[in-house]
């Protein structure tokens, strides 16, 4: 978009451009084993695991990046995100419980904890580690927040389910 123009740099004076900066680009939330599970935990699938997620409706669907594998010696993809591109939603509507064995409906006045994170995309080159003309792309266009709005740590949302009908 060109009001995106101004974001735009060239550091080195060599004619390709970068653009330094992070838009966001959707929420995802997740479901934490327990209270003491935070924001850090988010990639460990037994601490945390992802309920929900949307983002805004603009072709950008699929988020992977690209970690360096010292072992390997090569950058190993990383899907960060498999969007809807549907839009963003406001309202959710969770009913399983992700870490449940067997019966995974949700049960009444047991707690649960749920983190939303926002996150944020900047792709201004694609990478690929095979094509040597494009080794100098955005290697992590996905980036997760760690803070609110307000700048504080994201923190759990505590949910105990119940019965409304004799409020």
């Amino acid at each position: 978009k060109q009001e995106d123009k101004i974001n735009i740099v060239d550091p080195a004076g060599t004619g390709i451009i970068y653009d330094k900066f992070y838009r966001f680009e959707g929420y995802q939330i997740y479901q934490m084993k327990n209270a003491t599970a935070g924001v850090t935990d988010l990639d460990d699938q037994s601490l945390a695991r992802q309920v929900a997620q949307c983002d805004i409706k603009n072709g950008v669907s699929r988020m992977v990046n690209f970690n360096f594998d010292e072992v390997l010696g090569f950058s190993v993809p990383i899907e960060k995100v498999k969007g809807e591109d549907k839009g963003i939603k406001h309202s959710f509507r969770i009913t399983e419980d992700m870490f449940a064995s067997g019966d995974r409906k949700l049960v009444n006045n047991k707690t649960y904890y749920y983190i939303a994170v926002a996150y944020a995309y900047n792709n201004y080159k694609t990478f690929d580690p095979t094509d040597p003309q494009l080794l100098d792309g955005q290697k992590k266009p996905y980036l997760r927040s760690t803070k609110n709005a307000d700048g504080s740590t994201v923190k759990a949302f505590v949910v105990i389910p119940h019965h409304v009908e004799p409020e």
